[in-house]
């Protein structure tokens, strides 16, 4: 089952249904920092930092970098999972 966030990290609008195509959509980096709420800059910073882990963009299309947001989504879990720990 696909997980709801995907919609909205995808669209920036509260989720119908997600498919598992949703999954493997790509997205820019500028949605990607509205999701977790930050910066551009912040997104940059999170790519130079080894220790967060933080995922590669799947592509890169004239200069601007795109997201599966399956990685987004399972980075967001994997950092929540380490905080609560």
């Amino acid at each position: 089952m696909s997980d709801p966030r995907i919609e909205t990290l995808i669209t920036g609008r509260a989720p119908p249904t997600p498919t598992s195509e949703d999954e493997n959509r790509r997205v820019p980096a500028v949605r990607v920092a509205a999701f977790f709420g930050v910066h551009l800059r912040t997104i940059n910073r999170w790519l130079c930092d080894p220790d967060l882990a933080f995922p590669k963009p799947a592509a890169i299309v004239h200069g601007r970098r795109y997201w599966k947001a399956r990685d987004i989504i399972e980075w967001e879990r994997a950092r929540s999972t380490t905080a609560e720990a």
